[in-house]
């Protein structure tokens, strides 16, 4: 909305004065989240803290902007050469379930997910780490490249150059899968691989 643009300081006059090249929300509210920092504790019930990440596009994006929105948001968080990562992006892309059926965690239950996804019924956020030295952190590159390979238009893919989510997540193994309602409150908390949100995926396509 122009409200929106005038106080994210966009043009709202200006077609090319965008808030976020890839068409992302904006929560007016957000800072009435408030912030609850880094040295809190991954949990249920925990809410996630302040987090900003440059995403496909080269745009710092607040993820408190994607709160507020009416639907759960899943945080989808891997490695650019994890398999199982790239075959849950490829279902997502195109929705062919023959990119997932080898892996373990998949079921026939989950087939809706990538209509869900689609039709904005779960906001899906992707975002990648690396903790290798010789490659060194994920960053712009990273995303736009994923993004290239695997695109869809309702998914921010973030570089976690910091590796901020990825501390704080804990994670263990990947892809990792953890839900949040809209406010930004961890619903199904897991530090490896994405069994239980897709098992809570399964109970809302089968309602």
């Amino acid at each position: 909305t122009d409200a929106e643009e005038v106080q994210a300081g966009t043009d709202p006059t200006d077609a090319d004065s965008v808030i976020y090249q890839g068409g992302w929300p904006y929560n007016m509210d957000k800072d009435a989240m408030g912030d609850p920092g880094w040295d809190t504790t991954a949990e249920i019930g925990a809410q996630m803290p302040r987090y900003t990440a440059v995403d496909q596009f080269g745009d710092p994006v607040d993820f408190y902007d994607l709160a507020g929105q009416g639907v759960p948001i899943v945080l989808d968080m891997g490695t650019i050469w994890c398999e199982p990562c790239k075959g849950m992006a490829a279902y997502l892309s195109d929705g062919d379930t023959s990119h997932v059926e080898e892996w373990a965690w998949w079921r026939s239950d989950y087939e809706g997910l990538y209509e869900m996804v689609r039709d904005g019924e779960l906001r899906w956020v992707t975002v990648l780490f690396s903790t290798s030295e010789s490659s060194g952190p994920s960053d712009w590159e990273d995303a736009a490249a994923w993004d290239e390979a695997y695109p869809n238009e309702m998914i921010p893919v973030l570089a976690d150059e910091e590796l901020l989510l990825y501390d704080w997540i804990g994670v263990e193994s990947y892809p990792v899968l953890n839900l949040f309602d809209q406010d930004l409150i961890l619903e199904v908390y897991s530090d490896g691989g994405p069994y239980e949100v897709l098992g809570v995926i399964g109970e809302m396509l089968a309602e």
